[in-house]
């Protein structure tokens, strides 16, 4: 958490009571994975008051995990709202809820997550992200455009017309997408190809501070996927391209509705 979200924490916080623990090592570094931590777990049964997270075990407990961007909500947050409740999951809490707390909605966005019945959008109209109002768009953490690793996917592909930042609604657009059945070419947005009866990939790429998809990446491989699902192409495909795999939620690209998800190296 950054010096924006920790404010928002503490709002939520006092909602509900219970032990605040921030900063929840779910995940620890190894040669395979990167470290992971959830923004906040809360014990609501708990007794009032701070924990670190070695202290307490999250099994048979009621637990909040929250995770909190000072933004509109977007990809990111929605990966870590899902994916962090699935590690948490693997620890057999009582009870489980994943609130994904941010500065305001995105109707373009939510409904994407209403089959995810554990997770809950939280709204905190205080949130501000420095000067600006929580309704800026959402920074996604370690998750950018790399064109030269899109390119590199999409040449040992060898097929498909390749398009940077394609617009999928609102102001939210794909890293890439490679139209299968297309001549072996880039072309700009503007040409407008349809994504309807198309064979597509969508392609998401980290940046390149890290090289291991993570939480975020993983949003948002699979939640502007299933954007360009309501496009009806043909079929469809989502890539992360990136430069190792994390044995830790790889899995998780495994089960459903995931498994259309999938990491590649390059």
């Amino acid at each position: 958490m950054n010096k924006n979200e920790t404010p928002m924490l503490e709002r939520f916080w006092e909602t509900i009571g219970g032990t605040l623990i921030e900063e929840y090592q779910i995940v620890s570094k190894t040669s395979t994975c990167e470290r992971r931590c959830i923004d906040a777990v809360i014990l609501p049964n708990g007794e009032r008051g701070r924990a670190k997270w070695h202290e307490v075990s999250l099994a048979g407990q009621d637990i909040v995990i929250v995770q909190a961007k000072a933004s509109q909500l977007g990809f990111c947050l929605m990966g870590q709202a899902v994916f962090s409740s699935m590690l948490v999951e693997r620890l057999k809490p009582k009870s489980l809820e994943s609130v994904a707390l941010c500065g305001a909605d995105d109707s373009n966005l939510s409904p994407l997550l209403e089959p995810f019945r554990k997770i809950r959008i939280v709204i905190d109209p205080l949130a501000t992200k420095g000067s600006r109002p929580g309704t800026s768009p959402e920074k996604e953490f370690g998750v950018a455009l790399v064109q030269n690793r899109v390119r590199e996917y999409w040449w040992k592909l060898g097929k498909g017309t390749l398009i940077f930042n394609y617009p999928l609604v609102g102001r939210h657009v794909a890293h890439a997408i490679i139209f299968l059945q297309g001549n072996f070419r880039e072309a700009d947005y503007s040409e407008r190809l349809s994504l309807t009866g198309e064979e597509i990939i969508v392609v998401t790429t980290r940046d390149n501070a890290g090289t291991r998809p993570g939480m975020c990446s993983m949003g948002r491989a699979y939640f502007s996927a299933e954007i360009a699902r309501l496009h009806k192409p043909a079929s469809l495909q989502s890539v992360i391209a990136s430069k190792a795999t994390d044995s830790a939620l790889e899995p998780f690209l495994n089960v459903p509705p995931f498994q259309y998800v999938k990491v590649v190296t390059v």
